[in-house]
């Protein structure tokens, strides 16, 4: 007795969210020059694979608020994926949502039972007045990555639905306020209707910009 096993059939890709994900927050802008920040991060795994398996592109959509075009926020955007950095193919800047396409052409290589983590940076434009306040966020679906097994060839169908970034705020001036540390407390007293909670928060702000 004997089986036969299709070319490809133990190449496994799983989409997932990143521990490296930028937390949301407010991003520190300049009004006169560019500014690089990382917004979006997200795991290729191939833990579950048997064979090594080929990127050979991956399509993330971004999206801004108050700024009616991305082309005003930022001047371009790159993704860094197995210690390699690619820049947007096909972007065009118009609209609020625009779509990135990374031409990856089997320039990265994930190992089985590895996960390699891709990082998308935003080139920010120096900063208008009226897209103050402006949000950008990015998402990346299953079916957006292209990918092969090294050594059948043969498409890779991409486990997972879709990773969301947080959503980031754009701001040349204000504070930016981090939670450290909390604890919650609960107070009985006699059994009626008096008891209580002590919440305590610790936060460190910082400012930026302009005073």
């Amino acid at each position: 007795e004997f089986t036969i096993e299709e070319a490809g059939e133990g190449d496994d890709l799983d989409l997932e969210s990143s521990d490296e994900d930028p937390e949301s927050g407010t991003i520190a802008l300049d009004e006169d020059d560019n500014v690089e920040a990382e917004i979006f991060a997200f795991d290729l795994s191939t833990d579950d694979s048997d064979g090594d398996v080929e990127i050979n592109e991956i399509t993330i959509t971004a999206t801004s608020t108050v700024a009616s075009n991305m082309d005003d926020l930022v001047n371009d955007f790159s993704l860094e994926v197995g210690g390699k950095s690619f820049d947007a193919e096909s972007y065009t800047g118009t609209g609020s949502t625009v779509t990135l396409v990374f031409d990856i052409d089997g320039d990265v290589t994930i190992s089985a039972e590895e996960v390699a983590t891709a990082v998308l940076t935003a080139d920010f434009e120096d900063m208008e007045v009226g897209d103050e306040g402006s949000t950008i966020v990015a998402r990346v679906a299953a079916a957006d990555v292209d990918a092969e097994g090294s050594d059948s060839g043969e498409t890779v169908d991409v486990d997972g639905s879709y990773v969301e970034s947080d959503v980031h705020t754009l701001r040349t001036e204000g504070i930016d306020v981090e939670n450290t540390d909390d604890s919650a407390t609960a107070q009985t007293i006699d059994g009626s209707d008096n008891d209580y909670g002590e919440y305590e928060m610790e936060v460190d702000i910082t400012a930026f910009g302009e005073d």
